[in-house]
């Protein structure tokens, strides 16, 4: 009798672990503790056409983390960043999704881009697992962001205007060279085109070319045939062969060219040749700042070299403190973490009234205390407007010996604009 008892004690003790066990398996999207850690997913490209922005971005996303770990981290759980590659792709972006939320259960995922967010929208509704997207351009997003993907810069509707402007300085007549098929390169170019025409100019071809097209040929002849002042718009992998070609053929000009073009990678083509004849635009970050010039120093030593002035790092160092934050001011509320609670006090965190904070242990004291908080970061201010996005401040940037350098301001002209 009192082995069978033990039997069935132990049996019963056994039933009620696997039942724990698999209760603590079954936590729902955008959980994301294990007790001494909150999981914040990066999904970004670390790979493929976004590469250079996607290793830049994740290094300064790992000062964010390390900062706020260095503080205590987010209710004395330490954030665990949990990074996967969507070799900048929409299928990438999906499948990094699934797992990153499905298995790793993290509280929000950082670092997407243009395409794979649109991808993602009903997804991380449906999810309840908020979206930050440190340089996403798509227009999509100026009517349908706000409920959980979140942008840190203005759209391509500024962005396509403020290049625009550039052009028009330097030029009345233009030819627009785009690549097929991508979001994040029709929708600039789109919106370049209205807005030179409404400026006064005359744009007299509009070129749209398959990516993964053998030769660029025809295309850059049809550009070059009555211009040679030409607008770029495309990834980096088919731009830079595209620029290649260019200058194979011996094509001479001015190119105005989108930020998927800005990188080091296209200063060097043809030993040169661009410096001074290229120019794009990019958010511009006051580097006097007190917010600015810490992460500057921090990224310095972490990578030996400074931000560039057109890969957003700024951006994705601010999206980890910003959902940091929301994550604190949640707990306060007592409320526990998850992906809805963060979504809920990002707005709160990010915009004013409140006291300006410049960083994570700032904006934590303050917190604490009791205070409303505005986060002035290192991009400048974050203040989000219903539909998840904020207002940039746009300069001219020019390819030059040493890279490309930030011009002008850049203030955008309304009359330009698609309203």
């Amino acid at each position: 009798m009192e082995a069978r008892r033990r039997r069935w004690t132990l049996g019963l003790s056994l039933a009620l672990g696997a039942a724990l066990v698999a209760g603590c398996g079954a936590q729902p999207p955008g959980s994301g503790q294990d007790g001494n850690t909150i999981k914040i997913g990066v999904l970004t490209g670390l790979t493929g056409d976004y590469g250079p922005w996607g290793e830049a971005g994740l290094e300064a996303t790992r000062i964010a983390a390390d900062e706020i770990n260095e503080a205590g981290g987010i209710a004395g759980r330490k954030v665990s960043l949990v990074v996967a590659d969507n070799g900048s792709s929409v299928e990438g972006s999906v499948s990094g999704w699934k797992k990153l939320v499905e298995l790793d259960k993290v509280v929000a995922v950082l670092g997407m881009e243009s395409d794979g967010a649109v991808a993602l929208l009903d997804e991380s509704a449906a999810s309840r697992v908020p979206v930050m997207c440190p340089a996403c351009g798509t227009p999509t997003l100026d009517t349908k962001g706000g409920d959980y993907v979140w942008r840190l810069t203005s759209g391509d509707s500024d962005l396509g205007v403020a290049l625009a402007q550039v052009a028009l300085k330097k030029t009345d007549r233009i030819a627009a060279l785009t690549q097929r098929g991508l979001e994040a390169t029709e929708s600039i170019s789109n919106v370049f085109i209205k807005a030179f025409e409404r400026g006064g100019g005359d744009v007299i071809s509009d070129t749209r070319f398959l990516g993964d097209a053998n030769s660029f040929s025809g295309d850059l002849e049809t550009a070059f045939a009555d211009s040679d002042t030409v607008l770029v718009s495309s990834g980096l992998e088919p731009g830079t062969r595209l620029l290649r070609e260019w200058e194979r053929r011996g094509h001479e000009g001015t190119l105005f060219m989108i930020p998927e073009l800005i990188t080091d990678k296209t200063l060097k083509i043809g030993g040169g040749k661009l410096q001074g004849h290229a120019f794009g635009v990019s958010p511009a970050y006051k580097s006097d700042s007190p917010a600015y010039q810490t992460f500057a120093k921090k990224y310095k030593a972490r990578v030996d070299k400074e931000p560039s002035p057109a890969l957003y790092e700024p951006n994705y160092y601010d999206q980890l403190i910003i959902t940091a934050l929301a994550a604190v001011a949640a707990d306060r509320a007592g409320s526990e973490v998850t992906g809805q609670e963060i979504r809920n006090h990002l707005a709160q965190v990010a915009n004013a009234p409140g006291v300006a904070v410049h960083g994570f242990m700032e904006g934590l004291a303050a917190l604490k205390a009791g205070k409303d908080v505005d986060y002035v970061g290192a991009s400048g201010p974050v203040d989000f407007n219903d539909h998840g996005g904020v207002v940039s401040i746009f300069s001219e940037l020019v390819a030059s010996p040493g890279g490309w350098k930030q011009g002008q301001f850049i203030e955008l002209n309304p009359a330009l604009r698609d309203e």
